[in-house]
């Protein structure tokens, strides 16, 4: 966003920046039709080039964004109590994704895989769902839900990773980064 002169740019007072037209300094948010009457042309910069590392870093955003979006699993019949003790069947619940959550599914990870090669594979570790419902989850269970979530982040980092080898391969041009990415 630059005033010109005569196809220059226009000049500037150097203590305040202000516009100096014919020894008359004019702030720069002087009504524009004004500063236009006295020969000035207003021009937008040149948008700055994307280079294919900027696109790529664009690619890996997206991917962590979605990743961190919350994960649909449905846990059928599986017992879900609330914060009173109600129950009802789980059915589909989100389960959050942020990094801390994703720690959190790790350690329990952990638990499950203790239970089960101690022979509990029936151990019960409940699974808590984005809206505070207990899923009584199973350790078995437990490593399928997080099988699916490893399996949905392994499908992100995978097509980010081709979008990525797309764009390398087609810069200058610039690929949809927004097609495809996996559910």
């Amino acid at each position: 966003m630059t005033w010109t002169l005569n196809g220059e740019l226009a000049p500037r007072d150097p203590g305040n920046g202000w516009l100096l037209i014919d020894g008359t300094q004019y702030p720069p948010e002087w009504p524009r039709e004004e500063l236009e009457a006295l020969g000035l042309t207003w021009v937008e910069p040149e948008p700055p080039v994307m280079t294919a590392d900027d696109i790529c870093r664009q690619i890996d955003a997206e991917r962590v964004r979605r990743t961190a979006e919350d994960f649909a699993y449905d846990f059928g019949e599986t017992l879900a109590l609330d914060d009173t003790g109600a129950e009802i069947a789980a059915g589909v619940r989100q389960l959050q994704m942020r990094p801390e959550d994703q720690r959190n599914w790790q350690a329990l990870q952990g638990a499950a895989l203790t239970a089960v090669v101690s022979g509990a594979p029936e151990a019960v570790l409940p699974m808590r769902a984005e809206d505070n419902w207990n899923i009584q989850t199973t350790a078995l269970q437990v490593l399928q839900v997080l099988s699916a979530m490893t399996a949905k982040g392994a499908a992100l980092l995978f097509h980010g990773g081709a979008l990525k080898s797309q764009q390398r391969a087609a810069y200058p041009v610039i690929i949809d980064r927004m097609e495809g990415w996996p559910s």
